[in-house]
C-alpha cells in the first residue's frame, strides 16, 4: 500500500472512533431521571435554588428602581390577564419598596408542569438594608415559573395561605 493510503485509513479509523465516542456521550447525557409531573417536592438542588433566588432578586431590584416596564415583562401572563394588569396600573399590583432591600429564600418547592415548564413555590425574607445594620425581616412568597426550553422565567407575587395550601406546610 502506498503511504497516502495508510494515512487515509488511519484518518478514517480516527474519525469513526470520534463519532462513536460523541454518539455514546450524547446517549449518556440524555439519561436524565424521570420526574413525576404535577407532584410538589422540596427543592434540594443548589443550582436551581440559586437560579430561582436570583430571579426573585431581579424582580426586587426592578421594584426598588420602580422600573414598571421591566416588572410588567417578568410578571406571569396569566397573572396579568386575570388581574387586568397594564403598564398604567401595574403599580397597584406590586409592592412599593423604598431604599435597598434584599431577599433570601428559605424554602422552595417545585412542581414539574410539563417537559419544559417548572413551577417553584418560594418562601423567604425580604430585608431592608439600614445604616445601623438593623433590618426588619418580612415574610414574602412568590411563584417563579421557568420555561427551560426558552430559558425564560416569570413571577407571580403570592401569599402565605396559598403557599401553605399548595405545599401542605403546617408551620
Amino acid at each position: 500500500m502506498k503511504k497516502s493510503n495508510v494515512y487515509m485509513v488511519i484518518l478514517l479509523v480516527f474519525l469513526i472512533t470520534i463519532l462513536l465516542f460523541i454518539t455514546n456521550f450524547k446517549k449518556e447525557d440524555d439519561k436524565t431521571p424521570e420526574v413525576e409531573k404535577n407532584k410538589i417536592l422540596l427543592l434540594s438542588d443548589y443550582n436551581d435554588f440559586f437560579t430561582v433566588n436570583s430571579s426573585i432578586y431581579k424582580y426586587i431590584s426592578y421594584l426598588q428602581k420602580k422600573d414598571y416596564d421591566s416588572i410588567l415583562k417578568i410578571l406571569d401572563t396569566s397573572y396579568k390577564s386575570s388581574n387586568n394588569i397594564t403598564l398604567e396600573n401595574v403599580v397597584n399590583f406590586v409592592e412599593n419598596l423604598e431604599g435597598n432591600h434584599s431577599f433570601s429564600s428559605k424554602k422552595i418547592y417545585y412542581e414539574v408542569i410539563d417537559d419544559n415548564i417548572i413551577k417553584y413555590y418560594v418562601y423567604g425574607y425580604l430585608s431592608k438594608d439600614t445604616i445601623d445594620g438593623y433590618s426588619e425581616r418580612l415574610d414574602r412568597y412568590y411563584i417563579v415559573i421557568f420555561n427551560t426550553e426558552d430559558k425564560i422565567f416569570s413571577i407571580i407575587p403570592s401569599n402565605e395561605i396559598e403557599f401553605k395550601e399548595v405545599t401542605n406546610e403546617q408551620n
